[in-house]
Formats: structure tokens, C-alpha cells, sequence
């Protein structure tokens, strides 16, 4: 099990190019450059899948980069520790964002009102809006950002759909807590 102390510094991050890692068996792309993250992707042909579907996967390992994939496991247990690997690119505004996400622990969520008002800012929404232009899903915790009448919000990255995005949400935050759970046992 990975440690808060862990650091990846065993391997060498990619320096350019597109990396495969998993979170909860849900594949994530992950594009380096320069050797910081710029963007992720939910690799969603793979996680979509009907079981029929997926029994034609069964067998076949998919290449996960060992690297990106302690960065994930890193994340669950010191999410402040990943900083040094994603790339710092948008607005003041949400790179202040990224920072106070970075703070929220695995299993733990904040509304978006919440987050607006840790900002400084009175707009949930120009929060929300921001979040939806997130270029590094699961690496910058956007999920943890729910609604305020604790209905989870939008969840919209990359090519999925509003309902694809919301299913994915909700499974991140489901297993979240169950690790964190198992974790303290």
C-alpha cells in the first residue's frame, strides 16, 4: 500500500506523449508534456461497455505506464504530493481552484458554494462553470465538488455526456470512501 510519505521517484515520468493508468478500473489517458500532465481523458469505449462487451476484453491487459499509475495511487493518499507533476496552465482563477481541490481529501466532498466561498468568490456557478474546463480530471479532484441540496452536480469531461460524466462521478466517490474506509483498518 502507498504511503502519505510515497514519491514516484523510483521511475521517470514521461516526458512527452500519452500514458495509460486506471482509477477503480475505470482507464484514464493521461497526456504528458515536458514531464507534467496537461490533460486526462476517461478512456470511456473501455469503461461503458456492456459485460457482453467487456467479456471480449476478458484476458487482455491493457498497458498501464507504472509511473502515471503510483501518481494515482499517490493521489488517494496525499493528493498535495502530485502537484509537482501537473502542468500549470489556466486562468489565476483556477489555478487558485486547482490548489484548494488539491486540499480536499479522498472521500471527503465540498459544495460548490463551499469552494466559492473558500475563494473568495459569491458565484457557485462561475466556480462550477470553471470546474467544467478542467483539463485534468481525477488528477485535479473536480468530482469532489458536489450540489449544495447534496445532489452530486455536473461531471462533464472530455468526449462523455452529462449522464456518462455523472456515472463516473459517482463511482470516484463511492470508491473513494470505501477505500478510505478499508484504509484505516
Amino acid at each position: 500500500m502507498i504511503s502519505r510519505d510515497s514519491t514516484p521517484f523510483q521511475q521517470i515520468p514521461p516526458e512527452h506523449g500519452i500514458t495509460l493508468c486506471q482509477v477503480f478500473e475505470i482507464p484514464l489517458r493521461v497526456e504528458w508534456r515536458e514531464g507534467r500532465i496537461v490533460r486526462t481523458q476517461w478512456w470511456l469505449e473501455k469503461f461503458s461497455r456492456s459485460p457482453q462487451q467487456q467479456g471480449i476484453l476478458k484476458g487482455k491487459t491493457l498497458p498501464i505506464d507504472p509511473f502515471t499509475q503510483h501518481l494515482v495511487e499517490l493521489s488517494l493518499v496525499n493528493p498535495q504530493s502530485i502537484y509537482p507533476w501537473l502542468a500549470r496552465q489556466g486562468s489565476q482563477f483556477s489555478l487558485q481552484m486547482r490548489e484548494l481541490l488539491l486540499t480536499i481529501q479522498p472521500g471527503s466532498t465540498l459544495t460548490y458554494g463551499q469552494l466559492a466561498a473558500r475563494m473568495g468568490s459569491r458565484g457557485a456557478r462561475g466556480v462550477a462553470q470553471s470546474l467544467s474546463r478542467n483539463q485534468i480530471p481525477w488528477f485535479v479532484p473536480c468530482h469532489r465538488i458536489t450540489g449544495s441540496r447534496g445532489n452530486l452536480g455536473g461531471y462533464t469531461v472530455g468526449d462523455c455526456s452529462q449522464q456518462e460524466g455523472i456515472a463516473i462521478k459517482q463511482r470516484l466517490l463511492l470508491q473513494e470512501k470505501c477505500y478510505i474506509s478499508e484504509a484505516r483498518y
